[in-house]
């Protein structure tokens, strides 16, 4: 089946309901149904993403950036009552804005949310990606 007839499939739900299995949800979605896009190497830090059928999701991602963040002690960032006490420092920190869009008949705004705290997550861990590889 091609990934535009998998899609139109889950888009309409009487249709994914009769034809296919919840437990053939996985493979129903391939490597293809998540773009990225990298603004960042031509200097944009932020996008608006435009999703194409049949992708379900891309992501923008900005250039790095070397920005000052207040840091709690523990080098978290800090609250506004440590700023306001002296109890925080200011602090060179990296920083890479990332655009999400999704196909909402396929995916919601909270799975988006999960996967892009995760990639996150992975991203700032990639030692911890690399031991859950398979």
């Amino acid at each position: 089946m091609e990934l535009s007839q998998r899609l139109n499939c889950l888009a309409e739900p009487s249709l994914f309901l009769i034809s296919v299995r919840p437990t053939a949800l996985s493979s129903l979605l391939s490597l293809y149904d998540v773009i990225p896009s990298i603004v960042g190497s031509v200097g944009g830090t932020y996008a608006v993403p435009v999703l194409v059928v049949p992708q379900v999701i891309i992501g923008a991602f900005g250039r790095l950036q070397i920005l000052p963040r207040y840091l709690d002690r523990n080098g978290n960032p800090a609250t506004v009552e440590q700023i306001e006490d002296g109890e925080a420092t200011v602090s060179p920190s990296t920083l890479m804005n990332v655009s999400w869009s999704a196909d909402h008949r396929v995916i919601d705004g909270a799975t988006v949310a999960k996967f892009s705290n995760l990639w996150k997550h992975y991203l700032e861990n990639p030692h911890v990606m690399l031991s859950e590889l398979r």
